[in-house]
């Protein structure tokens, strides 16, 4: 009966351990412009958490910032990132468990567009 035990508890722990993953990625700005917010939230809340670039300020062309989170029992959030001129970017449903960073650039037409890299 003990070995049972112990076995649920290790599958528990183990289950728990891939469930609470970090998630910490980077951002790299190419856009040219200026990044003055930048806010991430699990995909199932309905408000946006506060603004990670805090006191760090904004987030200049060429430069790049390291999220660093793992508090959260999911691997899929949304991202909003507005720049210095109020334009928006929205990012749904991604997999920061699946992320290594996000770069920012603009597109053809001169929108904030971005790819990533996973790990």
């Amino acid at each position: 009966m003990k070995k049972i035990l112990v076995v649920l508890f290790l599958l528990f722990f183990l289950i728990f351990n891939v469930s609470a993953e970090i998630q910490d990625f980077y951002i790299y700005n190419e856009t040219g412009f200026t990044i003055y917010y930048i806010y991430v939230s699990p995909t199932y809340s309905d408000e946006w958490e506060e603004d990670l670039l805090g006191d760090y300020g904004t987030l200049s062309d060429g430069d790049y910032f390291l999220i660093e989170f793992s508090d959260y029992d999911t691997c899929y959030f949304d991202i909003l990132i507005e720049d210095e001129d109020g334009y928006e970017l929205y990012i749904y449903d991604i997999s920061l468990c699946d992320l290594y960073s996000i770069t920012l650039f603009l597109d053809n037409y001169g929108d904030i567009d971005y790819w990533v890299e996973g790990v």
